[in-house]
């Protein structure tokens, strides 16, 4: 496995679909332990979404959970408005 990693990416903020669980769930912790503050964007999974979070804050990261539907537009846009304004 690869353990190359991008530290300088304080303050940059990377948001992930599906985080709550599974690919996207490593995804999201690898971002964070690359420096990103991570949105968890979730469908139904809000406990796995809020485990992701906990998992990243513990190690020392920041995020947030998000509920999201990627199928409307509407929804989409308001994550990335919400990290906007938060970040």
């Amino acid at each position: 496995m690869n353990n190359f990693s991008y530290k300088n990416n304080a303050g940059r903020v990377a948001l992930i679909t599906g985080a709550g669980t599974g690919i996207g769930g490593a995804v999201a912790r690898r971002l964070s332990r690359d420096g990103f503050i991570v949105g968890v964007g979730y469908s139904q999974s809000s406990a796995g979404a809020e485990a992701a979070v906990f998992t990243i804050k513990e190690s020392g990261g920041e995020a947030f959970a998000f509920r999201i539907d990627i199928t409307h537009e509407e929804e989409v846009i308001n994550f990335f408005d919400y990290a906007i304004k938060k970040y």
